[in-house]
This record gives C-alpha cells, sequence and structure tokens, in this order.
C-alpha cells in the first residue's frame, strides 16, 4: 500500500493547473484525497507526528473549495520529504 501512496505523491509533486482545473480535475482531486486518507487510516502503518502532520496539510490542500495547483504541489513535497522522499 505505501507504494500506491508514494506514486500518489510523486503524481502530486508534479501536479499542474489543468490537472486541478481541467476536465476530471474533481475527480481526480478526489482519487488523490482518499489515497491520503487511506494511508492516514491504515493500522500497519505506524506514521510519526510529522508525517501525519504533512498528511492533513496534503488533505486540506486537496480538499479546498478551489485547490490551487501550487499549495498542492507544495503540501506533496513536504509529504514526500516526511516520508523519505
Amino acid at each position: 500500500m505505501i507504494e500506491r501512496f508514494l506514486a500518489t505523491l510523486a503524481q502530486l509533486r508534479e501536479v499542474t493547473p489543468d490537472l486541478v482545473g481541467g476536465a476530471g480535475g474533481r475527480e481526480r482531486l478526489a482519487t488523490w484525497a482518499d489515497a491520503v486518507r487511506l494511508q492516514m487510516d491504515c493500522m500497519q502503518a505506524e506514521l510519526t507526528s510529522g508525517q501525519r502532520s504533512s498528511l492533513h496539510r496534503l488533505l486540506d490542500a486537496l480538499e479546498a473549495e478551489h485547490p490551487e495547483w501550487r499549495r498542492l504541489a507544495s503540501s506533496a513535497k513536504r509529504a514526500s520529504e516526511a516520508f523519505g522522499g
């Protein structure tokens, strides 16, 4: 499961305005948000407070009423770094 999550973070680090605001953007954001929630809720994943905090920030960015691609990319980068990436 961590591999899928890390792949999601990699996609988010490279997010563009077209991916967020273009066709299918809302669905894409929802899929990414689901991946973050799964990682946060995974009983086998022992998250540090830094990892959990970075995931909360990323989830907030994904679920914003008007998601900003720069904020998404920045939050994904921080989360990736918290997971050793």
